[in-house]
């Protein structure tokens, strides 16, 4: 028994194909008389009939030039070969250039061949499309073997890059992918194991500049650049610990303008000192370094209250106006969150405090005390008895403490 199938002669009753890429890639851009033409010229030549350029000017009334022109066009966009029909001769014949073949198979000739087998780069692309949940155009399709080709990418790097963008939810469009794979290419990051450590320090180095914001009080804005380099350098420079850098914030308290540059001079003073302290460890001189000063704040604070004891149980108008003074403070702090609403509230606070602060004045000097009889006396007054200055630099008494502690030891 054999099969026969009954051969139609009539053309009109088959199918032409066109592929998808043409359509989405290159039907709507192109002049619609050139879109006709192609159509027209692969019908025919799926059939295997001749068709010559007189043929399609007449049925789609275009010009003989203006046909001449199309096969030009598509021979641009690597869609056609023109092959002269001999040697000198104006008369081609046209051969079509599936726009599948033209990127899995049959590069064009203006571009670069890369280094992956056919297949590979195939099923790069389909795991990309998978991976975005649409299909890569023409555009795409070329930047990414130029990612092979010209940066030297693994296709697993470039599906890496591909995953990091998803799953930070960034855009998946190629130019953007381009930019973080070019960017971890020039951080020397060839290989998904090494993008990954490097993101997981990042992600480390960013839990540490949320922390220290915190720390410092800064709301409202991210950290520069600069400031982002002075953290990191922290750990990766200077070997602290989070609890450490944290501590040294803890120092700003004291100041009135806390700021990044300040942490960073208590930090580098801490390793100068750390890595220069000789035979007894570094974070035993500390200790005794802030002993000292612990011992100082106590001992002036005590004599803080006592003079104050006194001095209320003689003059308690003075306890009152201190009180008042405080809550004055409040109020300030206060209507300056209001904006405009809270400058005439803040005008008489302040007129309030100034006589307040004159009445207090008053009373101290007629009863024959200092005019800072009620305050806190330090032990040294430019650092507040921190060790610390307010741009972050070591006080000088610092020094005599530390020498202090020294001589204690060697004694």
């Amino acid at each position: 028994m054999s099969f026969i199938k009954q051969s139609a002669e009539n053309f009109l009753i088959f199918d032409t194909r066109v592929e998808n890429f043409f359509i989405s890639e290159y039907m709507a851009k192109a002049p619609g008389e050139y879109v006709k033409a192609y159509l027209l010229g692969l019908m025919y030549a799926e059939q295997g009939l001749p068709l010559e350029d007189a043929d399609i000017a007449r049925e789609l009334g275009m010009s003989a030039p203006e046909v001449s022109a199309c096969w030009d066009y598509w021979a641009s966009e690597g869609l056609a070969e023109k092959h002269p029909r001999s040697p000198g001769s104006k008369d081609c014949d046209i051969e079509f250039i599936s726009a599948r073949e033209r990127f899995y198979g049959r590069p064009a000739r203006s571009r670069s061949r890369i280094d992956l087998q056919d297949e590979e780069l195939r099923k790069l692309y389909e795991a990309i499309s998978a991976k975005t949940a649409r299909l890569l155009d023409a555009k795409a399709m070329e930047e990414i073997s130029s990612w092979l080709s010209v940066y030297k990418m693994s296709p697993e790097l470039v599906l890496c890059g591909y995953d990091y963008c998803i799953e930070k939810n960034r855009s998946t469009e190629y130019k953007y992918v381009g930019r973080v794979l070019k960017d971890w290419k020039a951080k020397g990051l060839d290989t998904p194991a090494a993008v990954k450590d490097a993101l997981e320090a990042q992600d480390r180095d960013y839990a540490l500049y949320r922390r220290v914001f915190r720390a410092l009080g800064f709301t409202g804005r991210n950290p520069g650049e600069e400031e982002k380099r002075i953290m990191s350098s922290w750990q990766s420079e200077l070997g602290f610990g989070e609890e450490r850098i944290l501590e040294a914030c803890a120092k700003t308290a004291g100041i009135s303008n806390p700021n990044i540059k300040y942490v960073d001079k208590v930090l580098r003073n801490w390793y100068t000192e750390e890595h220069s302290a000789g035979e007894r460890s570094e974070t035993e001189i500390m200790a005794a370094v802030n002993v000292l000063y612990e011992e100082d704040r106590r001992r002036n604070e005590a004599e803080v209250q006592a003079r104050r004891k006194e001095i209320y149980a003689k003059l308690p108008r003075l306890e009152e106006i201190n009180s008042e003074m405080k809550d004055t403070g409040f109020r300030i702090s206060k209507a300056a969150f209001m904006g405009e609403n809270g400058k005439a509230t803040i005008a008489r606070e302040r007129s309030r405090m100034k006589r307040l602060s004159e009445e207090r004045a008053e009373l101290l000097k007629k009863n024959g005390y200092a005019p800072d009889a009620l305050d806190m006396r330090y032990t040294c007054a430019k650092c507040r008895d921190t060790g610390e200055l307010e741009d972050g630099s070591r006080c000088s008494c610092y020094g005599e403490k530390l020498a202090l502690v020294r001589s204690r030891s060697e004694g």
